[in-house]
């Protein structure tokens, strides 16, 4: 559903491709077998997937890195 509304790439560990593709009405996987540590350009970003299994074998982190600025926080 997500994918359908914003036109988002889909991505999946290549420990989740199959268990993917065998749910009815599965959704097509645009980047099948996304490996760990790969990177990713989102805007301004790069993400960085880890594999960390857990929920699925294949359950994707995503880190990316923060600059905090003091003179930038408003409360």
């Amino acid at each position: 559903m997500i994918k359908e509304l914003s036109g988002a790439r889909v991505m999946a560990m290549e420990q989740d491709v199959r268990v993917q593709a065998m749910k009815p009405g599965a959704r097509r996987i645009d980047r099948p077998r996304t490996e760990d540590g790969i990177r990713s350009r989102w805007g301004g970003m790069t993400l960085t997937a880890h594999l960390t299994p857990g929920h699925t074998k294949g359950c994707t982190t995503w880190t990316f890195k923060v600059q905090e600025t003091a003179s930038r926080m408003t409360w």
